[in-house]
């Protein structure tokens, strides 16, 4: 029910909007901010069922222990730290199993609380308020008579929680290759080494050009402005975004993570953060190599990754000259190195039979089996429409088994093997040696 009703608020929003562009009566500008509000107050129920986090401390560890793997989780817009308490959960009931074999291992699965309630006043605060939190998470980490002790950083980045967590990255000491204010983190007796980078459905590219319906400008910027701060940024009348793909102070370290990894929902079945956005694809050449996977993975729709490059033109760019496009920051990105995951998630969404159907090129065409893609051929065939049926584009929440709430872990439980994959997959990735 909340999740229907989030998507339909959001819906009504949009036609409210349309309506004001055409009738600019006070009465049509209260309702489309008074539908903002009541968006806003969307997920402040109670805690949700899913089992808490361990209680554990990482100030204090016995010097038996040599590895600390710390990892982030971080929420996105309206949410709090129980949206991904599922994948947490499963993550630390993974990595008992080998804390219980090797004593000199300790994961710490953290989900980040400096944003809780405080999602709307943009990239910026958020990211900042984030760096902040994860900063005297390391330094307890390392606050030990251990004469070394190595510190992982993985970070799970929800939504607008992959934008934070972005940002933050400038802001995190360790990966800065300096100290923190109090000294804890020196590199002569410890040292952070940065693993996993992955995002969830994360507008990458934000979301002007990409909301589920399409939006004239002059409407983007009133959704914006009933978004506050975190909309401006969004809809790109910031040059935030920008700035994230193309300075150096953004690229250096989260080039710097041994893996990237961004998961999309296919077929646009989130109407939040449409497949382009999310997996960053765009009108370009970037190519992207198949990676193979369980073919019995019925969520996985396909596996891809981009290759490394190490090249001026790629890094060297800012926010001084013209604005960037979405190709631009989409090429930014994927020369960083990434591996896209693109879920399907139609079977677990109410859906209507569409009075017409068009051959699916996707799936009956050997384009399927290729093991190379543009990332204009993947956007003409994993962006569009189911072919045959329309499906509720409520997987955004659904992806991660978003458990917020008592309601939301209910109604997002189809989403738990999507998770039960990710979560083993982190761990195997944190832990290996080479990546």
């Amino acid at each position: 029910m909340n999740v229907l009703w989030s998507g339909s608020l959001a819906s009504l929003l949009m036609a409210s909007i349309v309506s004001a562009l055409f009738n600019r009566s006070s009465s049509t500008w209260r309702a489309v901010t008074e539908m903002g509000s009541t968006l806003s107050n969307l997920g402040t129920f109670s805690s949700s069922s899913i089992p808490g986090p361990r209680k554990r401390t990482i100030r204090i560890l016995p010097n038996t222990v040599q590895q600390v793997h710390v990892v982030i989780l971080v929420h996105g817009w309206m949410g709090n730290p129980s949206e991904l308490a599922y994948l947490q959960s499963t993550m630390e009931r993974q990595a008992s199993t080998i804390e219980a074999d090797d004593p000199a291992i300790i994961f710490y699965v953290h989900s980040a609380e400096a944003n809780d309630g405080r999602t709307s006043d943009g990239i910026e605060a958020g990211g900042k308020r984030l760096a902040g939190e994860v900063n005297k998470i390391l330094c307890d980490a390392m606050e030990s008579d251990a004469s070394r002790r190595d510190v992982s950083l993985s970070f799970v980045g929800n939504s607008l929680g992959g934008l934070y967590a972005r940002y933050a990255l400038s802001q995190i000491d360790a990966l800065q290759q300096c100290s923190l204010s109090n000294d804890k983190i020196s590199q002569k007796s410890s040292r952070v080494i940065p693993r996993v980078f992955c995002t969830t459905a994360t507008p990458h590219l934000g979301v002007s050009r990409y909301t589920y319906l399409p939006l004239p400008r002059a409407a983007e910027y009133i959704v914006a402005k009933v978004l506050k701060p975190t909309g401006l940024d969004l809809f790109r009348y910031t040059e935030v975004i920008q700035n994230l793909a193309t300075q150096k102070k953004f690229l250096d370290p989260l080039r710097s993570f041994a893996k990237r990894i961004a998961y999309a929902n296919a077929y646009s079945t989130d109407f939040q953060v449409p497949t382009a956005t999310a997996g960053f694809l765009a009108d370009t050449d970037s190519t992207h190599r198949r990676v193979a996977f369980q073919e019995n993975s019925s969520f996985v729709e396909l596996i891809v990754e981009t290759p490394k490059y190490v090249d001026d033109k790629f890094d060297s760019g800012g926010s001084d000259e013209s604005p960037a496009t979405c190709e631009d920051l989409s090429r930014r990105l994927d020369a960083l190195g990434w591996t896209k995951v693109f879920c399907d998630v139609r079977g677990s969404l109410p859906s209507v039979p569409l009075p017409f159907h068009t051959k699916d090129a996707w799936s009956s065409d050997s384009a399927h089996r290729s093991k190379t893609y543009t990332s204009r051929e993947l956007l003409a065939s994993l962006a569009g429409l189911d072919w045959g049926r329309w499906h509720a584009p409520f997987g955004h929440t659904v992806l991660v088994a978003n458990s917020k709430n008592d309601v939301y872990s209910k109604l997002n439980a189809a989403g738990q093997p999507i998770m039960d994959q990710l979560a083993s997959d982190l761990i195997q990735d944190i832990l290996r040696e080479e990546l």
